[in-house]
């Protein structure tokens, strides 16, 4: 059996994520590594930014395969009761839900919750798992499956060496899944910027969900509870959203492995994320508007919102996004006003889109976007668009540094030590500013 570099195999073959690519996930979920003050403070601001959604708001914290299948680890690797989800789940939301003992039941009731051969978790656990915890947003009644929910509805994602292959794998399991709602508006991006608007006449509701690659397990099972679901890639709550779709609830999936480096709420991630998405996507592919069904006016009018966003990107005024947008969000529609130089500049965007949307810090993302201040590409005109993350603290430092402004420099200074850990850059810019 082929095996990904980023994959460990246990004793009966069975493969878990080795945490390669997922910042030491194995040291944090043994205890050989610890967090530290800036998971800290990102958690804390999350929390304060759910508190105030005004709608009911469910977050399902997906267990690792590690935790639900222990048994099956590779010999040595013994799961930490003082893992990160312990450590932090008091400080997250109230409505956030650690689904550890749910997978659990599931398991010990025969079920699959993860196949040996993927790093997400199955449908059948997703489905179940949601179906345990809808009632705590209000969703009592029944509803009918618009899907079939399948094991063999996986990437296989530990099993295939090339990462090229896991994405074209992903984008076949989507193209071939069987279902009876209605896809109105798909970014079609895989990840980052990748936004859904669905419609199902025989649901009830609307649904704004965040959510990462393991919510592609989830969203069928949404779209059969309501009637109108929008779903946008993310690991944190984009309250830009709730004002522009007006939700009858929110519910956000994060998989453990983010816990220990959680991205930073940011208003408008999602729009940002989408478009300058959208914009690397130009040529190879182009966002959907063109249901199979008929959908109301309500459905409609979301998927024609953001089939503007995706005019926006790709050059065109998109006038009625904008309006619509700075109807919602004057802020947020400034921020996205700001972004139209970056189109077309001939240059790596992965960097500048990750810390726009709050991305969690590290130091490959910021020495590229370092090159963005030094070559004047993000100067002093438009610091709007960075935000208070720890990363984006740092990057106005240094864009403010270059405009002369050493005062309001050393303010963010201050403002970036108390809030977050201290790190060889905040240091360097501490020494340039007070010497």
């Amino acid at each position: 059996m082929t095996i990904s570099d980023k994959a460990m195999q246990g004793p009966d073959g069975f493969l878990f994520l080795n945490g390669r690519d997922s910042n030491n996930l194995v040291g944090h979920l043994t205890g050989a590594e610890t967090i530290g003050l800036s998971t800290r403070t990102i958690h804390r601001h999350n929390r304060a930014v759910i508190e105030g959604l005004g709608v009911p708001f469910l977050g399902i914290i997906v267990p690792e395969a590690h935790c639900v299948y222990p048994e099956r680890l590779p010999d040595g690797i013994i799961i930490s009761e003082a893992r990160p989800v312990r450590q932090v789940l008091d400080s997250m939301a109230p409505g956030y839900h650690y689904a550890l003992p749910d997978m659990q039941a599931f398991k010990a009731g025969g079920g699959t919750a993860y196949t040996g051969r993927d790093s997400h978790w199955t449908q059948p656990a997703a489905l179940e798992i949601y179906r345990g915890l809808r009632g705590r947003i209000g969703r009592d009644h029944d509803f009918a499956l618009a899907y079939m929910p399948s094991l063999s509805c996986e990437t296989g994602d530990l099993s295939i060496r090339s990462a090229q292959e896991v994405v074209a794998a992903e984008r076949q399991r989507t193209k071939g899944l069987a279902t009876t709602y209605a896809n109105v508006f798909a970014s079609q991006i895989l990840n980052h910027g990748n936004v859904l608007v669905l419609h199902n006449p025989k649901g009830r509701g609307r649904c704004l969900a965040f959510g990462t690659s393991f919510s592609t397990r989830l969203v069928p099972a949404y779209a059969s509870d309501f009637e109108e679901v929008v779903f946008c890639y993310g690991t944190t709550v984009d309250t830009a959203m709730v004002d522009l779709v007006r939700p009858d609830c929110v519910i956000s999936e994060l998989p453990e492995r983010f816990l220990h480096f959680p991205s930073f709420s940011v208003e408008g991630s999602t729009l940002i994320s989408l478009l300058l998405g959208l914009h690397d996507h130009k040529g190879t592919s182009s966002a959907m508007l063109a249901p199979a069904l008929a959908v109301p006016e309500s459905a409609r009018l979301l998927g024609a919102f953001f089939g503007g966003a995706n005019d926006r990107a790709m050059g065109q005024p998109a006038l009625s996004f904008m309006r619509q947008l700075e109807d919602a969000n004057p802020a947020v529609a400034t921020r996205v006003a700001l972004l139209a130089p970056f189109l077309d500049q001939p240059m790596q965007k992965t960097g500048l889109r990750l810390l726009l949307s709050g991305q969690f810090y590290n130091r490959a993302l910021l020495a590229q976007v370092t090159k963005f201040v030094d070559q004047n590409l993000l100067d002093i005109g438009r610091i709007a668009l960075v935000p208070h993350s720890e990363a984006g603290l740092l990057t106005r430092i240094r864009m403010l540094i270059r405009a002369g402004l050493h005062g309001q420099a050393i303010a963010a200074l201050d403002q970036l030590t108390q809030a977050f850990s201290i790190s060889p850059e905040s240091l360097y810019y501490a020494n340039f500013l007070r010497r």
